[in-house]
């Protein structure tokens, strides 16, 4: 068959069009108009595509984006892949839309956690936390108490020489208290002359406790101290008081051997007399007060100065008679026989363990 021209072929074609228009035309009458409502069916949903591409600036020299087919057929901007870009940054920009919040950091200090345990009562500027052991009124019952006691026993040479050894422990209690109370808070009308009074229980304690404490010239010192003491104690200055050194340390005002004394009374009270839950309740009052200063001198023992106070098994058994009578002091408060039991036992082989290892000396 012989080769037909491209030009013959397009008039062809279009000849045979215009035929079948008119044919069709011609059979059946003309087409139904148009109905003015009908509304366009909707169009299927395209599938997914990629971002149409930004109309380019001519003058744009960002190289286009190129298809690697090594990479999955990812699109890359130079070696930045495409799709790290917004599709539309102008609209990312100006949309405001506030983001909820998400959860927030736990608190560091949550109340579930448990609560940290109470620091024992530790040394501040080279003076402790007395107020944590004992009160002002415990400080204030205890100097009424020795006040009384030094009256009747130095009412004559005999009622001195009777109770010489008593005495001597009264003068080393009243310079510990002076000390202690000088370092609180607590107030009270003597707090002034509290250097006052820790010399003239200092001076008891020297004259009642020495190789000659017996006879008429100690008794005599003692006596004149304590004068000098009561005056002290109501407010007043003796004129002949002079001015006592204001940098000494508690150990040299206050005698070690008569602080012992005095713990281990309080420790003989506890132990012989509170043996009975009802004992507990009715002498409350009285378990707090001495409990209280044990705590107290069991701590001021254990300062620098005191001979052994340096060593770490003397510190031990310190803290075990403080920690003791602590116990002691809250079982009578919770009024919990068992908790005082307990307290008590401990406190005192705290007292009979460093006995057998210490001396009780200065």
């Amino acid at each position: 068959m012989a080769a037909v021209s491209i030009g013959t072929s397009r008039r062809l074609l279009a000849s045979l069009g215009s035929a079948l228009l008119v044919s069709l035309a011609g059979c059946g009458g003309t087409a139904p108009p148009p109905v003015a409502d009908a509304k366009p069916a909707p169009a299927p949903a395209a599938a997914p595509s990629a971002p149409a591409a930004a109309t380019r600036d001519p003058a744009d020299s960002t190289p286009p984006p190129k298809v690697e087919p090594a990479n999955g057929g990812r699109k890359f901007v130079g070696d930045i892949p495409y799709d790290v870009f917004f599709d539309d940054p102008l609209q990312v920009v100006a949309d405001s839309t506030k983001v909820a919040a998400g959860p927030t950091a736990p608190d560091m200090k949550s109340p579930t956690e448990p609560a940290p345990a109470a620091a024992a009562p530790t040394a501040t500027g080279g003076k402790h936390d007395w107020a944590a052991l004992l009160t002002g009124d415990d400080i204030q019952h205890e100097i009424k108490t020795v006040r009384n006691h030094l009256n009747s026993s130095l009412q004559n040479l005999g009622t001195y020489n009777a109770g010489v050894k008593d005495i001597a422990v009264d003068g080393a209690v009243i310079a510990g208290l002076a000390r202690i109370l000088s370092e609180t808070p607590d107030e009270a009308t003597w707090k002034k002359n509290a250097p006052l009074v820790e010399e003239y229980g200092r001076q008891i304690w020297d004259a009642a406790s020495g190789a000659n404490s017996l006879g008429r010239e100690s008794y005599e010192k003692v006596q004149a101290a304590n004068e000098r003491l009561v005056a002290s104690l109501s407010g007043n200055v003796p004129a002949d008081a002079g001015t006592p050194p204001a940098d000494r340390t508690f150990h040299e005002i206050a005698h070690r051997k008569g602080l012992m004394k005095r713990i281990e009374r309080a420790s003989e009270y506890l132990r012989a007399n509170i043996n009975t839950d009802s004992k507990l309740k009715s002498e409350q009052e009285k378990i707090l007060h001495e409990a209280a200063l044990i705590a107290a001198f069991g701590t001021a023992c254990a300062l620098p100065g005191y001979e052994s106070a340096d060593e770490e098994d003397y510190q031990t058994f310190a803290k075990d008679l403080v920690g003791g009578a602590q116990e002691v002091h809250g079982a009578a408060k919770d009024q919990t026989y068992e908790k005082f039991q307990s307290g008590l036992n401990r406190l005192l082989k705290a007292c009979n363990d460093c006995h057998a290892g210490y001396a009780t000396g200065g």
